[in-house]
């Protein structure tokens, strides 16, 4: 009983953590995409490709 209630609370553990490395990866891939598409898409309206 010990030992299944310490991988339910691992498990849900890990599944927490997961979760909040995915936000996180999400979040940086976001801020990247918007880092590096910015000054490309000012760059092409000053004609300046």
């Amino acid at each position: 009983m010990g030992s299944a209630l310490r991988l339910w609370l691992w498990g849900r553990f890990y599944t927490g953590w997961l979760k909040c490395a995915r936000l996180f990866i999400g979040l940086s891939a976001y801020l990247f995409l918007i880092l590096a598409w910015e000054p490309w898409s000012v760059r092409r309206e000053r004609g300046v490709v």
